[in-house]
């Protein structure tokens, strides 16, 4: 999901009930992995690092509540890039589709 009118950015996770927000790893001299690292520490939330193929991300367990996440979520994009909604929702299926549907994109608003 982005910031409406940006390009900033972050991708949330839906695995067995269980709400996630994912970063991608940029190094350990970015500023934005330091900010999300420490927006989770500041929540009571481990950041851990975790691998998509070749792509190193970090991720944010957000728990099971959607309107808890929701929450947490519109927190994070102040405190990374200083936006507050509304945001562009990008709903992508990974891993159980044919490669055209997996290709498909669908906005929600």
């Amino acid at each position: 999901m982005t910031v409406a009118t940006t390009s900033n950015g972050m991708i949330c996770t839906l695995d067995q009930g269980k709400v996630s927000l994912n970063f991608p790893y940029d190094g350990w001299l970015s500023r934005g992995n330091s900010l999300f690292k420490r927006f989770g520490r500041d929540h009571s939330r481990k950041v851990t690092k975790v691998r998509w193929g070749k792509e190193k991300m970090l991720q944010l367990p957000l728990g099971t509540d959607p309107t808890a996440a929701a929450e947490i979520i519109d927190r994070c994009f102040q405190t990374l890039w200083g936006h507050v909604g509304p945001y562009k929702l990008e709903l992508r299926g990974f891993g159980w589709k044919t490669s055209t549907e997996q290709n498909a994109v669908r906005e929600v608003s």
